[in-house]
Protein backbone atom coordinates (compact mmCIF):
# COMPACT_ATOMS: atom_id res chain seq x y z
CA UNK A 1 0.00 0.00 0.00
CA UNK A 2 2.84 2.81 0.83
CA UNK A 3 4.57 1.70 -2.81
CA UNK A 4 1.14 2.76 -4.04
CA UNK A 5 0.66 5.89 -2.29
CA UNK A 6 4.17 6.45 -3.32
CA UNK A 7 3.98 5.78 -7.05
CA UNK A 8 0.77 8.31 -6.96
CA UNK A 9 2.54 10.99 -5.31
CA UNK A 10 5.53 10.48 -8.00
CA UNK A 11 2.94 10.36 -10.90
CA UNK A 12 1.49 13.81 -9.41
CA UNK A 13 4.85 15.24 -9.03
CA UNK A 14 5.84 14.24 -12.50
CA UNK A 15 2.76 16.06 -13.71
CA UNK A 16 2.94 19.35 -12.38
CA UNK A 17 6.75 19.84 -12.97
CA UNK A 18 5.42 19.37 -16.73
CA UNK A 19 3.34 22.65 -16.68
CA UNK A 20 4.81 26.24 -17.05
CA UNK A 21 4.81 28.15 -13.90
CA UNK A 22 5.31 32.31 -14.04
CA UNK A 23 3.68 35.12 -14.09
CA UNK A 24 0.21 35.11 -15.71
CA UNK A 25 -0.16 37.37 -19.13
CA UNK A 26 -3.25 38.12 -18.17
CA UNK A 27 -1.31 40.07 -14.77
CA UNK A 28 1.76 40.62 -16.29
CA UNK A 29 3.54 43.88 -17.51
CA UNK A 30 3.54 41.84 -20.63
CA UNK A 31 -0.10 42.38 -21.21
CA UNK A 32 0.03 45.33 -23.83
CA UNK A 33 3.40 45.15 -25.17
CA UNK A 34 3.66 47.55 -27.58
CA UNK A 35 3.61 46.39 -31.20
CA UNK A 36 7.08 47.00 -33.13
CA UNK A 37 6.53 49.54 -35.94
CA UNK A 38 5.16 48.32 -38.93
CA UNK A 39 4.90 44.98 -37.40
CA UNK A 40 2.32 42.23 -36.70
CA UNK A 41 2.11 39.85 -33.94
CA UNK A 42 1.23 36.06 -33.36
CA UNK A 43 0.67 34.89 -30.00
CA UNK A 44 1.41 31.31 -29.99
CA UNK A 45 -0.40 29.65 -26.62
CA UNK A 46 -1.62 25.98 -25.69
CA UNK A 47 -3.98 25.92 -22.80
CA UNK A 48 -4.32 22.28 -23.10
CA UNK A 49 -3.03 21.50 -19.48
CA UNK A 50 -2.72 17.66 -18.94
CA UNK A 51 -3.10 15.87 -22.28
CA UNK A 52 0.34 15.64 -23.62
CA UNK A 53 1.87 17.27 -20.99
CA UNK A 54 5.39 16.17 -21.19
CA UNK A 55 5.65 17.20 -25.06
CA UNK A 56 6.83 20.74 -25.03
CA UNK A 57 7.81 20.77 -28.51
CA UNK A 58 9.23 23.57 -30.56
CA UNK A 59 7.08 26.09 -32.99
CA UNK A 60 8.87 26.82 -36.12
CA UNK A 61 7.70 29.72 -38.05
CA UNK A 62 9.40 29.62 -41.43
CA UNK A 63 11.40 27.10 -40.17
CA UNK A 64 13.55 28.59 -37.72
CA UNK A 65 11.96 28.17 -33.80
CA UNK A 66 10.39 30.95 -32.07
CA UNK A 67 8.05 29.64 -29.27
CA UNK A 68 7.58 26.49 -27.63
CA UNK A 69 4.29 24.25 -27.35
CA UNK A 70 4.17 24.59 -23.38
CA UNK A 71 0.84 23.61 -21.55
CA UNK A 72 -0.28 26.67 -20.22
CA UNK A 73 2.15 28.67 -22.09
CA UNK A 74 1.86 31.66 -24.46
CA UNK A 75 4.56 33.11 -26.53
CA UNK A 76 4.44 36.38 -28.77
CA UNK A 77 6.17 36.92 -32.35
CA UNK A 78 6.67 40.30 -33.56
CA UNK A 79 6.77 39.35 -37.50
CA UNK A 80 7.38 41.84 -40.96
CA UNK A 81 3.71 42.18 -42.72
CA UNK A 82 3.56 38.62 -44.85
CA UNK A 83 2.58 35.17 -44.64
CA UNK A 84 4.34 32.54 -42.51
CA UNK A 85 4.00 28.80 -42.17
CA UNK A 86 3.86 27.72 -38.60
CA UNK A 87 4.83 24.02 -38.26
CA UNK A 88 4.70 21.72 -35.07
CA UNK A 89 5.57 18.05 -34.32
CA UNK A 90 4.40 17.41 -38.19
CA UNK A 91 1.39 19.96 -38.49
CA UNK A 92 1.49 23.08 -40.68
CA UNK A 93 -0.34 26.24 -40.82
CA UNK A 94 -0.32 29.15 -43.00
CA UNK A 95 -0.50 32.36 -41.25
CA UNK A 96 -1.07 36.37 -43.25
CA UNK A 97 -0.17 38.91 -41.18
CA UNK A 98 -0.15 42.11 -41.98
CA UNK A 99 1.08 45.79 -40.26
CA UNK A 100 -0.80 46.09 -36.82
CA UNK A 101 -2.63 42.72 -36.81
CA UNK A 102 -2.48 40.20 -33.66
CA UNK A 103 -3.16 36.67 -34.62
CA UNK A 104 -4.06 33.80 -32.09
CA UNK A 105 -2.93 30.41 -33.15
CA UNK A 106 -3.58 27.79 -30.88
CA UNK A 107 -1.36 24.37 -30.46
CA UNK A 108 -2.18 21.55 -29.00
CA UNK A 109 -1.35 17.82 -29.10
CA UNK A 110 -2.98 15.00 -30.03
CA UNK A 111 -1.64 11.35 -29.70
CA UNK A 112 -1.86 8.37 -32.50
CA UNK A 113 -0.62 5.01 -32.42
CA UNK A 114 2.86 5.56 -30.72
CA UNK A 115 3.93 9.55 -31.09
CA UNK A 116 2.02 12.45 -30.49
CA UNK A 117 1.36 15.14 -33.21
CA UNK A 118 0.86 19.10 -33.45
CA UNK A 119 -2.42 20.92 -34.48
CA UNK A 120 -2.18 24.29 -34.77
CA UNK A 121 -5.16 26.53 -35.43
CA UNK A 122 -6.12 30.28 -35.83
CA UNK A 123 -8.94 31.89 -33.51
CA UNK A 124 -10.51 34.66 -33.72
CA UNK A 125 -8.83 37.28 -31.76
CA UNK A 126 -11.33 37.48 -28.96
CA UNK A 127 -11.63 33.96 -28.15
CA UNK A 128 -7.32 34.08 -28.35
CA UNK A 129 -7.42 37.05 -25.63
CA UNK A 130 -9.40 35.79 -23.79
CA UNK A 131 -7.82 32.69 -23.59
CA UNK A 132 -4.04 34.27 -23.34
CA UNK A 133 -4.96 35.85 -19.93
CA UNK A 134 -4.91 33.12 -17.76
CA UNK A 135 -1.93 31.59 -19.14
CA UNK A 136 1.68 32.01 -18.39
CA UNK A 137 4.28 34.70 -20.61
CA UNK A 138 6.50 32.08 -22.14
CA UNK A 139 8.14 34.98 -23.74
CA UNK A 140 8.87 36.99 -27.31
CA UNK A 141 10.85 36.82 -30.49
CA UNK A 142 11.25 39.34 -33.17
CA UNK A 143 11.57 38.21 -36.46
CA UNK A 144 13.39 40.37 -39.00
CA UNK A 145 12.02 41.21 -42.40
CA UNK A 146 12.01 38.74 -45.17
Amino acid sequence: MNFLRLGLLAAISILLSACVTGEKFGDAAHNGLPLTAGAGRIYFYRDQLFFGMARQPAIDLNGRPVASCAPNGVAAVDVPPGTYRASVLGDTLDVAVAAGDEKYVRCSIAFDWLTGHGDLEVVDPAQGRAAIAGLVYTGKTQLAAQ
